[in-house]
């Protein structure tokens, strides 16, 4: 129910018939773009292109960033849960079954990380004893495309509450150099704060399919579902009361081709396990003008949901946890 109360915010917003109007425009070019492109074995990224090309013309204040390929920060990866049972507990079956070739051992059942996305979910098993090789299992994302709030953005907001330009901007990178919040999740620190949204694509001439960039966005998914989870625990531990309690949430942008997948990512917890989760939004193809226009009058309702009610909650909380931590 808090998720659907969250997605009804975001998505039931009204667009002003201007606005509906600029984004018709923009939908009719990039319909063509993608039956052009279409018409030949165009790479991967010719396609995922027309999408970013089509955000950063709706976008054009400088809000957000939408850096290429940047490699994220591992630590951000969702963690391998540590095993429940204790199945040695229940001793050995003499069941003649044992010997079966096709039941899977326990290095195949503990390195099934991330179920299909069509199943919805994506519940990490174990790690109990962590070896190296269980923790590159789970790859650390490289989007094809980042699309979060510009470092700018936030620190003119901390601005505009109160802190000087100098403690708006140290502030932000001193949590990040002391591993406090990774809020620029990605390595390079291509300074793009609290990303919402990634976009992963594969195009028919490589012979890849939108499962795979499925696979690719759950792990993008849950890294930002984390990174906001990060200052919600942050804030908590410092303030007794908060007034939060929204379960996080983050989404991508699947493709194959001219088909386009919206995805929201979130996270449950149960029996003090959280569990990843991916379920289907919307769906369209780019070269039907009016299926992608409703795509991206979506898109347009979950910037400016960011934009306004997201940045202001964010900002608040850093703002309180600057004024906590400043010293003298």
């Amino acid at each position: 129910m808090d998720i659907q109360a969250q997605m009804d915010v975001m998505f039931e917003r009204e667009i002003p018939e201007k606005r509906r109007r600029e984004i018709s425009g923009i939908a009719k070019k990039i319909s063509q773009s993608f039956i052009n492109n279409l018409r030949g074995a165009h790479r991967e990224d010719d396609l995922v292109e027309l999408i970013y090309e089509a955000l950063r013309m709706m976008h054009k204040d400088e809000t957000f960033d939408f850096p290429r390929k940047a490699d994220w920060d591992p630590s951000l990866k969702p963690d391998i849960q540590q095993e429940v049972w204790n199945w040695d507990a229940l001793g050995q079956s003499n069941n003649d079954a044992d010997d079966v070739v096709d039941r899977p051992n326990k290095r195949q059942q503990g390195e099934r990380f991330f179920p299909s996305p069509d199943t919805s979910q994506s519940t990490m098993p174990p790690p109990a004893a962590l070896s190296q090789s269980k923790l590159d299992a789970v790859k650390t994302p490289r989007p094809d495309f980042t699309i979060g709030l510009r470092h700018s953005t936030i620190s003119n907001a901390l601005i505009k509450r109160g802190l000087s330009k100098f403690k708006a901007h140290d502030f932000l990178k001193g949590l990040q150099r002391e591993r406090k919040l990774c809020s620029d999740p990605t390595q390079n620190f291509l300074n793009v704060r609290f990303p919402i949204l990634v976009i992963e694509g594969k195009a028919y001439a490589t012979g890849k399919t939108a499962f795979e960039a499925q696979n690719q966005a759950v792990v993008s998914g849950g890294c930002m579902v984390n990174l906001r989870q990060q200052l919600i625990d942050l804030f908590e531990s410092v303030f007794s009361n908060p007034k939060g309690g929204k379960t996080p949430l983050a989404f991508s942008i699947c493709t194959e081709g001219p088909q386009i997948e919206f995805w929201v990512h979130y996270t449950l917890l149960e029996d003090n396990v959280r569990s990843h989760y991916m379920n289907i939004f919307r769906t369209c193809y780019g070269s039907l003008q009016g299926e992608l226009e409703g795509f991206l009058i979506d898109i347009e309702r979950l910037m400016r949901w960011t934009k306004d009610e997201f940045l202001k909650e964010v900002a608040d909380q850093l703002y309180k946890l600057a004024k906590h931590a400043v010293r003298g």
